[in-house]
């Protein structure tokens, strides 16, 4: 009988090691495919790194997550304006915090954290970027950026996602129709009050052929960048590929349109901010 107790207890830790699954350590990674929403907001901060000779540096926002997890995450990139240009000093690039927009709302903390698509929770990596002063950024440093991106950070490769606004929103469109190997490197694009050079039909067809998802915003009635560009864009992409390339006017006179579509909370009939929708649009 005295060896009852001892045989008991062996076999009672057995069992609760052996019903168990093994519990990860804090030194583990956790799994690529982990679905939790993210536990704060981004950390944002300046990269004051040039790409080529026509952006200066960049804000680079990550997920609060990012540390914390072994898995790839969207890229959203947010070219700004003609007024946000600058040397890329740590004082300039500051310039880029300063219109409504993506890398504004970071610095706020009121760009949300995460959104829940089809039951799973994205975040973006943001890099925000500046143009060099009296320039705008080449479709060829816009490519250098994502590849810069691809190399630097855990991007999911199907989730690459382009916004802009004024000349930045030029830039989106002129990078997205330089070739059909830049634009079927986006997932969806989403330029604002875009001022594109030279738009024509054939540039068009570009954005049609690659199958490559199109919101466009644009004021009805602006006064410095007449909404035609977005129009004729819209226009012909449609003509091409139907329904491929969605647009929204807004009925006044300003340029600042995207004081409306960057707000979160600004929805449509879908019921779907422009954030969402961009994630709803994923490159096989």
């Amino acid at each position: 009988m005295k060896f009852v107790l001892p045989i008991l207890l062996s076999a009672g830790l057995c069992i609760l090691s052996c019903s168990e699954e093994p519990v990860p350590t804090p030194e583990e990674p956790l799994p690529e495919d982990v679905n939790l929403p993210e536990p704060g907001p981004h950390i944002q901060q300046q990269v004051r790194q040039p790409i080529g000779r026509t952006i200066s540096g960049f804000y680079e926002a990550l997920p609060a997550s990012y540390f914390m997890y072994n898995k790839k995450y969207p890229l959203l990139i947010f070219i700004t304006g003609a007024g946000e240009r600058g040397n890329g000093s740590e004082e300039e690039l500051k310039e880029v915090l300063q219109p409504y927009g993506p890398a504004k709302l970071l610095n706020a903390g009121s760009f949300p954290k995460d959104f829940l698509i089809d039951d799973r929770y994205y975040s973006f990596i943001v890099l925000s970027v500046q143009m060099t002063t009296n320039t705008r950024a080449t479709p060829e440093d816009i490519d250098n950026l994502i590849s810069y991106a691809l190399a630097n950070y855990r991007i999911d490769e199907s989730r690459i996602y382009m916004t802009g606004l004024s000349l930045g929103g030029g830039c989106v469109w002129d990078y997205a129709v330089h070739n059909l190997q830049y634009a079927q490197k986006l997932a969806a694009i989403t330029p604002m009050a875009g001022k594109s050079i030279s738009p024509s039909k054939e540039k068009a067809k570009v954005i049609a052929d690659a199958q490559l998802p199109v919101w466009a915003f644009h004021s009805e009635f602006d006064t410095a960048v007449p909404s035609i560009y977005t129009k004729n864009y819209v226009k012909w992409i449609n003509e091409f590929s139907p329904g491929q390339a969605r647009m929204t006017l807004f009925p006044d006179s300003t340029h600042i349109c995207w004081k409306y579509s960057y707000n979160p909370t600004y929805q449509e009939s879908d019921s779907i901010n422009v954030y969402e929708w961009m994630l709803m649009q994923k490159r096989e």
